[in-house]
């Protein structure tokens, strides 16, 4: 009886473990504009605040979400797509570094950015990638398509706001020379 407590209750922790998903605060994903990290713009603010920090941008447009089932304000910024339900920032499409992404005097990253820390896992099979990290989020090497996107490794973190799981994630995508090319805030 004992060992059979002791197995399930390893079991059970295995399995906890391998669902583990990376998790990130959306009140700490800011957008910011290049070479300036001491204000950014999150989701929930409105068009106004993000005009402030970023500017004018190119174009402003209606753009139908089947998701909402309505339509969404689109600020173009370059390649860059934010949008905004009802003058809240819902969610995000970067495409070209005249944005930044990260925390308000904290780290920042951008489209174009590299990855740069390959740690080897000690259970990592002979013949096997290592396992790599981008800011210290793993990155998975598996290729796929994402929104149309075509990628070569991914790393997705899910969000939280404070202790509230929420059904929004941030996704980056890199391509096959471990640039990334795309970043988006999806719900």
């Amino acid at each position: 009886m004992k060992y059979s407590f002791i197995f399930g209750f390893m079991l059970t922790l295995l399995t906890l473990t391998a669902h583990c998903q990376t998790v990130a605060d959306i009140t700490q994903i800011a957008l910011m504009k290049p070479g300036n990290d001491s204000i950014g713009v999150v989701a929930g603010d409105s068009a106004a605040q993000l005009i402030a920090i970023l500017g004018e941008p190119d174009q402003i447009s209606d753009y139908y979400s089947e998701i909402d089932e309505d339509t969404l304000k689109l600020y173009k910024y370059g390649k860059n797509n934010i949008f905004f339900l009802h003058d809240k920032l819902v969610n995000w499409d970067l495409s070209d570094s005249g944005i930044w992404v990260g925390a308000v005097h904290g780290q920042t990253f951008k489209v174009g950015d590299k990855l740069v820390s390959q740690n080897q896992n000690f259970r990592q099979k002979p013949g096997t990638r290592p396992t790599a990290q981008f800011l210290g989020f793993p990155v998975t090497h598996k290729t796929g398509i994402s929104r149309n996107l075509h990628f070569d490794s991914a790393c997705v973190l899910q969000l939280t706001k404070g202790a509230i799981q929420l059904d929004s994630r941030v996704e980056l995508l890199f391509d096959r020379t471990n640039k990334l090319f795309s970043i988006a805030l999806l719900d």
